[in-house]
């Protein structure tokens, strides 16, 4: 968690790893930015530090880790953008997500990290790629320097982002009280897929196909047959139709292990 300057990490995950360990060190350091430096109302708006710091988390885990990814899905590696996005995509999917733009209270408990985080960080990379990233950087800069030990809102930072955008920015923040996926998030197409393969498994879930057509070799032996060599093939549909994603968010617990690293 943060608090002042003083960096404590609770990295209880089963699933924790070196590449995992990173991405917390560098986000519980980041805080010491934004909601210490850059005293946010975490509690009204959770999504100005903790989607901003999750927005540089992903660039960190991107020069730091490149393909190798935080998690395993599969054991394929992907990167937490990758995996929150998915998630995402999924809880949009059954209409179960919320918008950016709600108090902490508010939220679900899945919801809060795959919004507040991950959906957030999106957003900012979203601006980034819109305005430019040393335009963005630059504001960022400068939301710094005049905002340091102070208490900024939205309309503060809105103000600095157009400044240096040089235009309005209002169809980026109205997203922040919309719900369902991104335009750019609409699966559409057919892929093949190998089971196997590592890299096809991670383009599988981060890229835009709407259906994964699974082939793999397939060996078998019975006593009659004795061993037997073919194929199976399967259709993998994503996000997760609707009924199988309401069975898995009720039956399975409410935050994957995983989270627990993230939630801070």
């Amino acid at each position: 968690m943060e608090e002042w300057n003083i960096l404590l990490s609770h990295f209880i995950s089963p699933e924790a790893n070196d590449r995992l360990l990173h991405y917390v060190v560098a986000h519980e350091a980041g805080h010491n930015w934004f909601q210490a430096a850059l005293g946010t109302n975490e509690r009204a708006k959770p999504w100005l530090d903790e989607g901003l710091n999750s927005c540089y988390d992903n660039r960190y885990s991107k020069l730091v880790n490149g393909a190798e990814g935080d998690l395993q899905i599969m054991k394929a590696p992907v990167t937490i953008q990758e995996a929150t996005e998915l998630l995402g995509e999924n809880a949009a999917s059954v209409r179960s997500d919320q918008p950016v733009n709600l108090s902490a209270d508010k939220y679900s408990q899945m919801n809060y990290n795959i919004i507040v985080y991950g959906k957030t960080a999106k957003w900012f990379g979203d601006i980034a790629n819109d305005i430019g990233q040393e335009k963005f950087d630059a504001a960022i800069q400068n939301y710094y320097r005049l905002w340091k030990f102070r208490h900024p809102d939205e309309q503060d930072l809105k103000k600095i982002l157009e400044e240096a955008a040089g235009k309005n920015l209002d169809h980026h923040f109205a997203k922040l009280s919309e719900t369902g996926p991104d335009p750019d998030q609409v699966r559409k197409g057919t892929r093949v897929a190998f089971p196997f393969s590592r890299k096809n498994i991670r383009e599988t879930l981060s890229g835009k196909a709407s259906h994964a057509m699974m082939i793999s070799p397939a060996v078998g032996y019975n006593m009659y047959d004795k061993f037997m060599v073919g194929a199976f093939f399967t259709n993998i549909t994503l996000p997760i139709p609707r009924f199988f994603n309401t069975w898995w968010r009720r039956c399975m617990p409410q935050v994957p292990k995983t989270w627990s690293v993230m939630q801070c």
